[in-house]
């Protein structure tokens, strides 16, 4: 309430002014709890806002700096400043004059624009909600640029973004910056064939190199069966097959030596694959049911589990090293190396030897249980020979 307090005072008593404090003061305290609670509602939507109106004005900040960019470094972007008019102007020159201007003008903005796509695809493609535009938009002005072909004068400056570019893809690793397969193919088509751009040659072995690691990581099947014409396209060109082969031989490598490494060892690992636990709380169902699988194809100790996990996926490898265009006298080189391994991992049985009759009844089950495993494992060796086809 907006009034003269002296005047106030003179036309009204003590105890009005008093209950008229009191009302004031009622007001205002409603007034701040009501303010709190509202501020409380809405902090989020306020730091929400606040973050956009910051995000906003380094937008602007930005394109102020890249428009001043564009527009006063003459000597980055090579823009010939046009000659001074001397003498008349002839008539019959004047539409072909202007056709030369239009046709540099456009290829000027064709540059600046891609120039643009590759400074925005660096700077916010990382943290940006709309990545996968951004990735579009430049690939979209690399065709464009590819497409017009004639920028030599602009070669300086071209070959500084194409650098910018190419190292922007080497670092996203080490910042954990991910592209999906769809894009790595077109990453692979821009750079490895599209020959017309001056790319720095160290920078694409480095690429190459990393593009087809995180390709790798990738599930084979997935790759092959992906409905992306791209990377349909790409699975399947005869650079993606050599270097497939040589992964699918590096691993192939590495696993027979795991397995050698196992099957030299003097003395096996007769450990249980499964031991009763001392209470029913420490029992694992999923694994208790997974141990009687084991024990049901002869995996008793975890030597032989450990020899079966290493030659199951080595099968699988040496099977997809032939789909996929592997050397027909290498993959069969392969399976009989494993097939000689296995062969000589076959556990010798008794199962026609009577029992000592000096044996008590534990040794004499458990001899007999010692003969059945054997013999499971026996089964589970052999299938995989027959599966190696040698």
């Amino acid at each position: 309430m907006d009034v003269d307090a002296v005047g106030f005072l003179r036309t009204h008593s003590v105890v009005e002014v008093r209950d008229l404090d009191l009302e004031i003061s009622g007001d205002a305290a409603k007034l701040y709890d009501k303010f709190a609670q509202e501020l409380r509602e809405q902090y989020g939507e306020i730091l929400e806002v606040t973050k956009s109106v910051g995000e906003l004005f380094g937008c602007l900040k930005r394109g102020d700096f890249e428009l001043r960019d564009l527009c006063f470094r003459d000597d980055l972007y090579k823009l010939k400043k046009l000659e001074p008019l001397e003498g008349t102007i002839e008539r019959e020159n004047v539409k072909e004059s202007a056709a030369d201007d239009n046709g540099a003008a456009n290829k000027v903005l064709l540059i600046s624009n891609w120039s643009l796509a590759i400074s925005d695809f660096v700077s916010r493609f990382a943290v940006s909600l709309s990545s996968a535009k951004l990735f579009d938009q430049v690939i979209t002005q690399f065709q464009n640029l590819q497409e017009y072909g004639q920028w030599q004068e602009y070669e300086t400056v071209i070959r500084d973004k194409c650098e910018q570019f190419v190292q922007y893809l080497l670092d996203s690793s080490s910042n954990n910056i991910t592209f999906t397969v769809g894009q790595w193919a077109r990453i692979w088509s821009l750079v490895f064939k599209g020959t017309n751009f001056p790319w720095n040659g160290e920078q694409v072995l480095k690429l190459d190199e990393i593009l087809f690691q995180s390709l790798f990581q990738e599930s084979l099947d997935v790759l092959m069966n992906d409905t992306d014409e791209e990377v349909s396209k790409f699975v399947h060109s005869s650079e993606f097959e050599q270097k497939l082969n040589a992964k699918i031989l590096q691993d192939i490598e590495r696993q027979f030596q795991l397995l050698e490494d196992l099957v030299s060892q003097q003395e096996e690992d007769t450990t249980p694959t499964f031991e009763y636990p001392r209470a029913v709380q420490e029992l694992d169902v999923a694994q208790v049911v997974e141990n009687c699988r084991l024990h049901s194809i002869g995996l008793t100790t975890r030597s032989r589990v450990q020899m079966y996990n290493l030659v199951d996926p080595l099968i699988q490898m040496i099977n997809d090293l032939q789909v996929h265009g592997g050397q027909s006298d290498q993959v069969t080189q392969l399976r009989r190396k494993l097939a000689t391994v296995l062969k000589n991992k076959i556990p010798v049985t008794d199962e026609h030897k009577e029992p000592n009759e000096s044996l008590t009844m534990d040794q004499v089950l458990e001899h007999l249980m010692t003969n059945q495993n054997d013999s499971s494992a026996s089964r589970l060796i052999r299938k995989q020979i027959n599966a190696l086809g040698a």
